[in-house]
């Protein structure tokens, strides 16, 4: 059985082989199973096959298992070859990331041991055991894991956060647009063509930076790079998401929200993805504008047109971006280096970063107070845009005070946070505000 395998086993007694398996549920299951079919009984290893004492992990010995009785259900190795697949990918791309090799036990042979056994083997076996409760013996279980996985890539593909940060936008702009409560139906089939649209322009953005994505840390888990989807695979659904969105908005909603769709993917991939993102260090500023689209093609889903209520929240967004944005490339800065993405948080001192995220959060403010006389707004959205813009503006003095300090950590990512909550509550309030004035 060893020869047809074609390799010698790594233990050193059969009883030592029996006690691995025993500790893996999906080789008991696989044994079990050829037993049951064929009446055979379990394949034993040769005594003294290996010469070594050096213990073997349950992963290897389970996928050993797996291919050593013959014949086994076609379904359970099926399932095994994805489980390990799946388990490799998360906790090792290799075997030898839990199993080393004879090679690698021989180098180590001269370090710390414990009961003749060196101290890596000890830990390679515990990092077997720990696998080991990750198999199942039911394949329909791990079958529907398996589609839990790729359904799961295909979301993180869409970038869910970012696509929620624009469907926020969208709702409370179509709501103003009305005047009030208007049909729910309009509502729903917008948001769900936009989520399409935005879900469209992050897939194709991922294909095409998915070189960039493998080298540094804070994308490296993105689908592509891990190799949880092919960029075949990647690009198709991107096209699918693009075309479907846009036949939704023409049948469902009207022709100009299309053509408005159409235009937020094309920014976003061509002009932002394609052309600016590794050229200038504007490009967060312009490209931005791809995140301005939701709230006119909210407006439009309701008039049909896009007047200056729209165009002045339009603005807000578009000065809001890089106030957004740049702390987020202070914080990540090494890796937008690293692959020589010319981001401002990379490339500037943090002094200048914090200078320019002030100026962009005074503008952002000052665009939103614009929206009272032009859109008519009452106390209640009055109220938030003047004292949510002021903490706002005092959140990104803070961070410009603490970044001229040399001494001091002028923590990035609580400026993150506040420029969030800030869009939120201001969006929030221009929904509030019509709904609360009938």
């Amino acid at each position: 059985m060893w020869r047809r395998l074609g390799r010698t086993p790594r233990c050193s007694s059969a009883s030592s082989a029996r006690s691995a398996i025993a500790s893996s549920p999906l080789a008991i299951a696989t044994v079990r199973s050829a037993e049951s079919r064929r009446g055979r009984t379990r394949s034993r290893t040769p005594e003294g096959a290996c010469g070594g004492n050096a213990p073997v992990p349950a992963l290897y010995l389970s996928a050993v298992a797996v291919r050593i009785t013959r014949p086994c259900s076609r379904l359970l190795k099926l399932a095994a070859r994805l489980q390990v697949a799946q388990i490799e990918s998360r906790y090792g791309s290799s075997r030898e990331a839990c199993c080393p090799t004879p090679e690698r036990w021989a180098v180590v042979s001269g370090g710390e041991t414990k009961n003749g056994v060196p101290a890596e083997v000890r830990e390679a076996e515990d990092r077997g055991k720990s696998l080991a409760p990750h198999f199942t013996h039911d394949a329909s279980v791990a079958i529907t894991y398996r589609i839990f996985l790729r359904v799961r890539a295909y979301v993180v593909l869409t970038k869910p956060r970012v696509m929620e940060l624009l469907l926020v936008a969208t709702a409370p702009t179509m709501i103003l647009a009305h005047g009030g409560l208007l049909n729910l139906s309009l509502v729903v089939v917008t948001l769900i063509g936009g989520a399409a649209s935005s879900g469209s322009a992050s897939a194709f953005n991922m294909y095409l930076d998915r070189d960039m994505d493998a080298q540094m840390k804070r994308t490296s888990g993105r689908p592509l790079v891990t190799g949880e989807m092919t960029p075949r695979s990647g690009l198709i659904f991107a096209w699918l998401l693009a075309i479907s969105s846009t036949v939704w908005f023409c049948c469902l909603v009207n022709y100009l929200a299309a053509v408005l769709s159409v235009c937020a993917i094309l920014w976003y991939v061509v002009v932002y993805t394609m052309f600016l993102k590794r050229r200038t260090e504007q490009n967060i500023v312009w490209g931005g504008i791809a995140g301005c689209f939701p709230v006119a093609i909210g407006w439009a889903a309701v008039t049909g047109t896009v007047s200056w209520p729209a165009v002045t929240l339009f603005a807000v967004i578009f000065f809001w971006t890089p106030a957004h944005y740049w702390p987020l490339s202070v914080k990540y800065g090494e890796d937008y280096r690293r692959v020589n993405v010319p981001m401002l948080g990379a490339i500037r001192k943090i002094e200048y970063v914090a200078k320019r995220v002030t100026l962009y959060a005074v503008a952002t403010v000052v665009t939103s107070i614009l929206l009272i006389p032009i859109a008519g707004m009452s106390w209640i959205y009055s109220t938030v845009a003047v004292a949510g813009g002021g903490w706002f503006v005092w959140e990104a003095l803070r961070f410009q005070v603490v970044a001229s300090r040399a001494a001091a950590s002028p923590r990035p990512m609580r400026l993150f946070v506040a420029s969030n909550v800030y869009l939120a509550m201001l969006f929030a309030a221009v929904a509030a505000d019509p709904l609360l004035r009938l």
